[in-house]
Formats: C-alpha cells, structure tokens, sequence
C-alpha cells in the first residue's frame, strides 16, 4: 500500500507510506489516496491526522519517466484538492521537507504541526518553472506576495518562517508533536460542530479562485 488510513469512531489517519520514493504522489498513489478519503468519511470521521513514513513528507508530484506521458496532468493536484475538500478537519503531523506539491498539500491542512526537522520549499524555480498550482493553494493561507516570494526564491522555508507566514500553526519538538496532536483530537472531538464548520470553511477559503488575482498569473 502506498497510503494507509484507519478509523476509530469520528478519528482517523492518514499516512503516506511511499519513503523509498520521498512520498512522491504518483497516479497510484493519489488513486489509493482519494480511495482511502472515501474510506474515512464513509466511516464517519470527521478529524483525522496527516502523517507520512520516511524521511520526507512529501515531495511533490512524481517527475519520474514512468508517470510521465503526453499530455499529462499533474497528478498531485486532484489528491490535494480533494484532501482539502473533504468534509474532515485535518491535522497535518509534518516531521520532515515538504515539497512542490507537498507544500500545497499541507497547506489544505487546517491545523499544521511540525517538528524542527520540518521544512518547506518550492523548488521549481530551478527547472525554469513557475509553481501556479501550489501558489495558487498557499496564496489563501500566506498571502499573495509571501506565495509570490517563496516560489520565486525557491529557497528552503524554516518552520519558523512557515508559523510566521501562517504555512503551518505551530512548531512542537518531535518527541512532544504526537503529544500535541492528540491534544488538538480531543479539542475537535469534543466540539464536533465547531470541527465541521471550521472544516467546511477551510474548505470554501482554500478552494481555487478564493483569493483574487491569482489565477490570472500565467
């Protein structure tokens, strides 16, 4: 399996599990993870963690030659949206980088809790690329000119500098962030509607064309 979710009454979790790959969302991938969403929410939960294996969190979409093809879409984009669009308040457990596409899928995550091993970064630059997709879905969160800044840099974003620009809520020592996540469970769990609301509101503000100007990029 390349993501894993469980399920226990309204809570639930879900890990991606593709290390040897940097977590890198390939179309099976993003197939078994919109699958196990599915799963989640037919089950009832209504929180649930974002986790990943490994030494990365995610790397983004996966460039390898083998998902490649005419035409291609990036696959990366439809597991994030959809992720965000769930009618469940995720809480993102970030303990390694996140990258490209994996910055965009923390950023659907309303609560971001990492550990100072965490860091951030859009590296597209580099290919002569400019990131609109992941701009587009941190723009709502960061701002407009800080998405702007970190795709143009492309350089490595503290966690420091993701509390600041609101990229991720706290930062938490790794050997405490399992005890602050469960801490944030147990909030939501014992305000059920406050959770569904705020989630179904994460949702309509992070959703694509939210924040104006931004898709007027490319």
């Amino acid at each position: 399996m390349l993501i894993e979710q469980s399920a226990q009454g309204t809570v639930g979790r879900l890990r991606l599990t593709r290390p040897e790959k940097r977590n890198a969302l390939s179309a099976a991938m993003v197939a078994e993870g919109i699958a196990a969403i599915d799963e989640l929410v037919g089950a009832g939960v209504s929180v649930a963690t974002l986790e990943a294996e490994g030494q990365v969190f995610c790397a983004g979409d996966d460039i390898s030659p083998a998902e490649q093809s005419p035409g291609r879409v990036h696959t990366a984009d439809s597991f994030v949206e959809y992720l965000a669009a769930a009618p469940i308040f995720w809480v993102a457990m970030v303990r390694a980088p996140a990258l490209g596409a994996g910055v965009a899928l923390v950023a659907g995550c309303p609560v971001v809790l990492c550990s100072p091993e965490a860091w951030f970064r859009l590296p597209e630059r580099n290919t002569g690329n400019f990131p609109q997709f992941v701009v587009d879905r941190i723009a709502p969160v960061v701002g407009i000119r800080k998405a702007i800044e970190y795709a143009a840099r492309g350089a490595a974003i503290t966690v420091a500098d993701a509390v600041a620009s609101g990229l991720a809520t706290e930062a938490v020592p790794d050997q405490l962030l399992a005890e602050r996540g469960a801490e944030w469970i147990d909030l939501l769990v014992s305000q059920p509607k406050v959770a569904r609301l705020a989630a179904s509101r994460w949702s309509q503000t992070w959703e694509p064309g939210s924040t104006p100007g931004i898709s007027g990029l490319s």
